[in-house]
């Protein structure tokens, strides 16, 4: 098994526990197959403003540029958790 490189076993820990944290999908409340997205699509800029917890569903959509859980979506609902 290759070793991982030091920005990726730098982020598996902080996703790790990004997740831990967080528990449930910003977006839709599902609490399995959990992801870190970075909001900006910068995946140097780890600040904790960047970063949310969506499920693979939601990470997907996002992604894709869904209207629904676009951007405005996913900040009217983290707005709920501030």
């Amino acid at each position: 098994m290759p070793l991982l490189r030091p920005r990726r076993r730098e982020w598996r820990i902080l996703s790790l526990k990004v997740r831990a944290e967080a528990a449930a999908c910003a977006a839709c409340g599902a609490k399995t197959l959990l992801n870190v997205h970075h909001r900006n699509g910068d995946e140097t800029d780890d600040s904790a403003g960047n970063l949310v917890v969506l499920c693979a569903r939601c990470h997907g959509l996002a992604h894709a540029g869904q209207v629904k859980y676009g951007w405005d979506y996913l900040d009217n609902q983290l707005s709920l958790f501030d």
